[in-house]
């Protein structure tokens, strides 16, 4: 005979061990989509790489501009530049991640 509790108990555990492996299908899909995305800066320019970079780091773009001793509308036109080339890079990545959804 089983008692209520035993009936919660399993129904909490189907819910949460689907809500785990949810959890972990996340991880490794955040996880290739960082690596994806870490390649494909990888192969940019390198003034436009460390642009990239610096944006990572959460910098604005009058930081950057400091830092490489450039104006903001420089590090505008190399961002512009780089986010073109990524979308180019990164488009069948990113069909895949929608047919995925």
């Amino acid at each position: 005979m089983a008692f209520p509790h035993d009936k919660v108990k399993k129904k909490y555990l189907q819910l949460n061990g689907e809500a785990e492996a949810d959890f972990f299908l996340s991880q490794i899909i955040e996880e290739e989509v960082y690596l994806a995305l870490k390649q494909a800066i990888d192969i940019l320019p390198p003034k436009i790489r460390t642009i990239f970079y610096l944006i990572l780091e959460r910098k604005t773009n009058a930081e950057i501009a400091s830092l490489l001793g450039i104006t903001e509308e420089a590090v505008k036109a190399y961002r512009k530049r780089g986010m073109k080339m990524l979308r180019i890079r990164l488009s069948n990545f990113w069909i895949l991640a929608l047919l995925i959804f």
